[in-house]
C-alpha cells in the first residue's frame, strides 16, 4: 500500500518486511537498540526470527541480564586488547560480555570493542542492547547515553507508548529530571503524543548518539493500551517524525497482542510483505498467572472483611474487577472462610475459584492452593490479597508487562514506595517448588529476604496501593480514600 504524503510517497509496511530487508542487505550487519519500553522484547524477537539461520551476536554496551537461552558465551573480563578471531564454528548464536555483575546480571563491552567484533570477528549479525532504562516505559538521556557503537547501521528507537497520555512519575520514566531539562516538563505534569517528535529534537534528543552512516527507526511500541480514537493522532506523530529525513521508519507496535503497523519514506526499493503487521508475539512470550487469596480468616475485624461494602459491591469483588483489568493469563481464586459466598462472587464475575480446606492452618496453605491450580499453565505468578482494594491496576500491567518482556522466571518483582516494600509480589516459575514448601501462617516473605540476586523493586506512586483492610479503622480510611478518588480530590 502507498500513501500520497506532503507531496511524496510513504510505504505502509510490517517490521518483519523491513528488518529482513535490512538484516539481509550486508553482512555484517549491526542492530543499536535504545530507549525505553521494549528494548528487551524487540532483541529477543529479533533473535528468535535470525538467530537459527545466521552466525547472530547478542551483546550490551551497558549492563543486561543473562539470556535464558545463551549456550554460548565468551566473557572478555577486563582485557581490551585481547579479543576473539573468530565466529565459533559448532554454534549460530553467541553472546559476549565483559564479566557478571551477579547470579543474572552482567556487564557489558565498550562501543570499541563492538566495533573490533564488527570488522573482524565473523558474525553476520550484531545485536547490541545500546541504552538502560530501568525497567521504566519512557526515559531521557543522561550526559553519557547512549552508547552507539561508530559501526551500528540501523539504529531501533523505542518509545513505551504507556507512558503517554498520562502524569510523568519517576514509576514510568527513567531520568525525570533530564526529561524536565529537556522539554520543560517533569513529574505531575502531563506527557501528551504529541509531545513525541519534541523528543527527537536537540543535542539531547533520540537522535543523539547515531552515528552518520546508520538508518534509524522509531518503535512506538506498547500499541496495545493506545485507545482507538488515537491512532490517527499516532499516525500524524509518524508522519512527523519522519518529515526532516533522519527518520526512515516508524512502527506502532506491541509484542504482547494489539494494533501494529509500520511507514517507510519511499526510496525505490519493492518491499514484500507491505501491508498492516500481525501482532508480534514471541513464541515463547512469557505467561503470568495470577491468584487472589480470599481463604483468611478475619480475626482483627471479625466479620469477614472480603465481604464489607466496597465501590459498588464488596471489597473482594474489588479486588477481583482491579485484577482481571491487568491482562493476566490466567485467574483462579483461593477461597476458604465463607467460600459459599466467595466462590459465588469469584464466578460470577468469571474467575474460577478452588475452596481450600485447609485455610485454618494459614496463608501458606491458600498460596500453595492456588499456586497447584495456575502452575503448569504459567512461568510466574502474581499473588493478590483479597483485602487490598485499592491496587492500581495500572501499576500490576506495568509489572506484568516487565515478565513478559524480561522472560526471566528467576525474577521476584516487588512493588516498593519511599523504600517499603509490600504485596502484590510476582514471582518467576523458579521459585514455585519453594513456594510450595512454605509452611504456616505466612507468604513468599521468607524468599524474598533470601534471594537478594533476584529480587527487584517497582516503585509506586502510592502509598494507600498498599492498604488493607484488618479492622474498622483502617476499612474507613480506605473507604475515605475511594471517596477522594472519585472526587479528584487525592
Amino acid at each position: 500500500m502507498c500513501l500520497v504524503w506532503k507531496g511524496s510517497v510513504m510505504i505502509e509496511l510490517t517490521l518483519e518486511a523491513y528488518l529482513d530487508e535490512k538484516v539481509q542487505s550486508k553482512h555484517p550487519f549491526m542492530v543499536s537498540v535504545v530507549g525505553a519500553g521494549g528494548k528487551t522484547s524487540t532483541m529477543n524477537f529479533m533473535k528468535d526470527r535470525y538467530g537459527k539461520a545466521r552466525k547472530l551476536l547478542y551483546t550490551t554496551t551497558t549492563a543486561t541480564l543473562m539470556p535464558e537461552d545463551a549456550a554460548g558465551v565468551i566473557w572478555m573480563g577486563e582485557q581490551t586488547e585481547m579479543r576473539p578471531c573468530e565466529f565459533p564454528s559448532n554454534q549460530l548464536y553467541v553472546c559476549v560480555f565483559k564479566n557478571s555483575v551477579s547470579e543474572r546480571k552482567v556487564k557489558g563491552i565498550s562501543a570499541e570493542i563492538c566495533d573490533d567484533f564488527y570488522e573482524r570477528f565473523g558474525a553476520e549479525l550484531i545485536l547490541v542492547e545500546a541504552d538502560g532504562a530501568k525497567m521504566k516505559s519512557m526515559k531521557a538521556y543522561a550526559s553519557y547515553e547512549p552508547v552507539i557503537p561508530s559501526q551500528t547501521d540501523l539504529v531501533i528507537v523505542i518509545l513505551g507508548l504507556s507512558s503517554f497520555e498520562r502524569e510523568i512519575t519517576d514509576r514510568t520514566v527513567h531520568r525525570t529530571e533530564a526529561l524536565e531539562k529537556f522539554i520543560g516538563k517533569g513529574i505531575g505534569d502531563y506527557l501528551a503524543y504529541e509531545d513525541i517528535p519534541r523528543l527527537f529534537k536537540g543535542e539531547n534528543g533520540f537522535l543523539k548518539g547515531v552515528p552518520e552512516t546508520a538508518k534509524v527507526c522509531v518503535m512506538l511500541n506498547q500499541s496495545d493500551v493506545v485507545a482507538s480514537s488515537k491512532r490517527r493522532e499516532l499516525e500524524n506523530v509518524a508522519e512527523a517524525l519522519m518529515e526532516d529525513g533522519d527518520v526512515e521508519a516508524v512502527f506502532i507496535n506491541s509484542f504482547r497482542g494489539g494494533w501494529c503497523t509500520g511507514y517507510k519514506k519511499s526510496d525505490g526499493v519493492a518491499l514484500q510483505g507491505i501491508g498492516v503487521s500481525e501482532p508480534h508475539m514471541a513464541h515463547d512470550a512469557l505467561k503470568v498467572g495470577g491468584v487472589v487469596l480470599a481463604a483468611g480468616l478475619s480475626k482483627r475485624m471479625g466479620d469477614n472483611k472480603l465481604l464489607l461494602p466496597f465501590e459498588d459491591g464488596t471489597v473482594l469483588e474489588s479486588v477481583f474487577r482491579r485484577a482481571l483489568a491487568c491482562g493476566l493469563d490466567k485467574l483462579v481464586t483461593v477461597c476458604g472462610r465463607d467460600a459459599d459466598v466467595t466462590s459465588k462472587l469469584s464466578g460470577a464475575i468469571g474467575i474460577p475459584f478452588v475452596v481450600n480446606p485447609d485455610y485454618a492452618l494459614g496463608q501458606s496453605t491458600s498460596m500453595k492452593c492456588g499456586l497447584s491450580a495456575v502452575r503448569e499453565a504459567v512461568d510466574a505468578c502474581v499473588f493478590f490479597m483479597g483485602d487490598q482494594p485499592l491496587i492500581e491496576t495500572s501499576v500490576i500491567a506495568d509489572m506484568i508487562e516487565i515478565f513478559r518482556e524480561r522472560r526471566d522466571r528467576h525474577l521476584i518483582l516487588v512493588p516498593c514506595f519511599e523504600g517499603k516494600r509490600g504485596t502484590p509480589v510476582i514471582f518467576g516459575s523458579y521459585w514455585f517448588d519453594q513456594l510450595m514448601a512454605v509452611e504456616g501462617d505466612k507468604g513468599g516473605r521468607d524468599i524474598i529476604r533470601q534471594a537478594t540476586d533476584s529480587v527487584e523493586t517497582f516503585e509506586v506512586g502510592n502509598p494507600s496501593f498498599f492498604w488493607d483492610v484488618d479492622n474498622q479503622a483502617s476499612y474507613e480510611r480506605a473507604r475515605r480514600t475511594l471517596m477522594a478518588e472519585v472526587k479528584g480530590d487525592k
